[in-house]
């Protein structure tokens, strides 16, 4: 991004609401930006390329986790 690095934003989108699940993509595999993306609380970090059908089970399975509890009637 031309003027704020995903990791930035992760962390002012976790600000406004903590536990947001979050899916942060890079080109590089640095390892310093991948442990700081789970201190934060990053849901999932993942090196590109990364398939769409991938990134679709990434993102059911966060959305899946993220469902409240339904209460048995």
């Amino acid at each position: 991004m031309p003027k704020l690095a995903g990791i930035d934003l992760a962390r002012k989108m976790l600000e406004l609401k903590p536990g947001m699940p979050i899916v942060l993509m890079s080109g590089s595999a640095q390892r310093h930006l991948q442990s700081e993306a789970k201190a934060l609380g990053v849901a999932e970090f993942h090196v590109k390329p990364l398939d769409a059908t991938e990134l679709v089970r990434i993102v059911r399975r966060l959305l899946d986790n993220a469902a409240p509890a339904q209460s048995a009637a």
